[in-house]
């Protein structure tokens, strides 16, 4: 399974728009929290596979994005999404409580965003992949990630 890993768009509806056909190559695509306001998610309506979302620290109208998210076909999961099946935990936190969770050794996989920094880093059987931030605000690099699941292995890739 291939999935497509984006974070930190605050509002940049013309790179999510400038994307769109590379998510649509994706068996799953997964954003880590801050998307911001509601209306972004008319851009992911073109998004023709799964999407699943984290709220980030920034996500301020949570109801709101919770219920267009339903009218879009993106589904938030709150805080953090456990996925089982794939061994796989995204949340939107900080530093700290990400290292625990890779350090506890409990998920295949861990995604997670907020720094705006790419990384992408295996400890023990814990791949970690951060994609950095699709807005270029703080780092003047908009990024996201491919993650193969199988392979566990991630590449990020810069616009």
């Amino acid at each position: 399974m291939i999935l497509a890993v984006i974070s930190d768009s605050h509002d940049r509806i013309d790179v999510l728009a400038e994307i769109v056909e590379e998510l649509n190559e994706a068996d799953m695509v997964l954003h880590a929290g801050d998307l911001i306001s509601p209306f972004v998610l008319r851009t992911l309506e073109k998004v023709r596979t799964e999407i699943h979302a984290v709220y980030g620290n920034n996500d301020g109208d949570k109801r709101t994005l919770y219920e267009w998210g339903l009218k879009y076909g993106v589904r938030f999961h709150g805080d953090f999404l456990v996925m089982d099946e794939l061994g796989l935990f995204m949340s939107h936190n900080t530093e700290a409580y990400r290292e625990a969770l890779i350090k506890s050794g409990r998920f295949r996989i861990i995604i997670g965003g907020h720094t705006h920094r790419a990384e992408i880093r295996k400890e023990g059987e814990t791949l970690f992949v951060n994609p950095g931030e699709l807005c270029g605000y703080l780092t003047e690099k908009r990024t996201y990630a491919i993650v193969d699941v199988e392979e566990r292995e991630a590449k990020i890739i810069e616009l």
